[in-house]
């Protein structure tokens, strides 16, 4: 928070700060503008016209004015606010946001048009404005869209602790570590979705059938490491825990984040050519294995539908996320599991995809030059080609 209200990058920038109420939102904000001299506004419960005053009020005092200052509209108040960091950047922090937006439902557009790209702000300023709340859903709407998202490990206010009181479930099935029956479990888990802090998965072969995936970062890493580490955190060994755990963030937090961004890749960007054919959905599932009597967790699931034929799988993929190239046993773990498709969801054979965050092995990159069924794509390729 320091660094982004401090950051002498030239115009204004907008900050969102959010979660459950006491987890010291407020408190971090009183300080942040304490220590960089920040102006801070409490929004209540109550009109429009009554918050205007109010921010006059506190506008006038941080600007030792003897009278209160009188803003006849949002759009006048948020002129003069962007306007505080035209000599230096100064972090301007609206908290209970969502209090004045309930009361004046223009305001969100009222920003935007503030911190538009040719906007004086924008242009002329380097107002950092902060704008707190507690009320998730309406928070979470302001990064909706187009908004950027920072990913993997970090994001919005997790509130983990009164959610889950400090601790996760011990085994998969959500009702029956509740308790509850399953059907009971439905508005509770749209609400979570609703907000981004879950989000449902479907299988690619078995219908009716889904998992749901913690996505809010920050909620990740603390059940992992936070929770786990605390006694060495407060401690000051922040740096031995990071190091200690570097296989546990790899796996459990990069790894699927990084099996989202794969299948999301093969969704919106991969071409046809690559994906051997057109990909209507791309899902993960886990296949039967006899062999080895236990079932494969298979990453991405390229599945082609169409209204004359049933649906195909084109292609399958595994995603690693580890520091090391991948080897050749992962190729042949794909092809053992395309072994195991089931006939009537195939045409043909299935284009093999592996994703790596650090590249392939020379044994690897050898074997795909001379096979048309082999796609590799690394980091570069992921994000840039197709």
């Amino acid at each position: 928070m320091t660094e982004f209200a401090s950051s002498p990058r030239p115009g204004a920038t907008l900050g969102l700060v959010y979660g459950r109420r006491r987890q010291g939102k407020t408190l971090l904000l009183k300080l942040l503008a304490r220590q960089t001299g920040g102006f801070l506004f409490a929004a209540t419960q109550q009109t429009e016209l009554q918050n205007l005053a109010d921010l006059g009020a506190a506008y006038a005092t941080f600007r030792g004015l003897r009278q209160p200052v009188v803003f006849a509209s949002w759009r006048e108040a948020l002129d003069e606010l962007m306007r505080f960091g035209t000599e230096a950047p100064v972090p301007v922090i609206i908290d209970e946001f969502p209090y004045l937006s309930s009361a004046t439902p223009a305001l969100p557009s009222y920003l935007q048009h503030a911190l538009s790209p040719l906007s004086f702000a924008k242009e002329n300023t380097r107002t950092r404005l902060i704008l707190c709340g507690s009320a998730l859903t309406t928070m979470s709407r302001l990064l909706s869209g187009s908004a950027p998202h920072i990913n993997a490990l970090v994001g919005g206010t997790p509130a983990c602790l009164e959610m889950c009181a400090g601790a996760g479930p011990a085994g998969l099935e959500i009702a029956a570590a509740l308790g509850r029956q399953s059907g009971a479990l439905a508005h509770l888990l749209t609400g979570l979705q609703d907000i981004g802090l879950v989000a449902q998965a479907d299988d690619a072969l078995r219908e009716k059938r889904s998992v749901f995936q913690i996505t809010e970062p920050v909620v990740r890493l603390y059940q992992l490491l936070v929770a786990r580490h605390e006694p060495e955190l407060v401690a000051g060994r922040a740096e031995r825990v990071w190091t200690a755990n570097a296989d546990t963030v790899n796996s459990r937090i990069l790894g699927p984040h990084f099996e989202d961004l794969v299948r999301t890749w093969c969704f919106e960007h991969a071409s046809e050519a690559t994906l051997g054919g057109y990909a209507t959905h791309v899902r993960p599932t886990e296949i039967a294995c006899r062999e080895h009597r236990q079932g494969h967790e298979l990453d991405v699931v390229v599945t082609e539908s169409n209204s004359y034929a049933a649906d195909r799988i084109t292609a399958i993929g595994e995603a690693k996320a580890t520091n090391s190239p991948m080897d050749l046993p992962h190729l042949e773990r794909l092809e053992h599991l395309r072994s195991l498709l089931p006939s009537a969801k195939i045409d043909g054979l299935p284009k093999l995809l592996l994703f790596a965050r650090s590249g392939f092995t020379p044994a690897v990159v050898g074997l795909a030059a001379r096979r048309a069924d082999i796609e590799l794509i690394d980091i570069h390729r992921l994000y840039q080609g197709e």
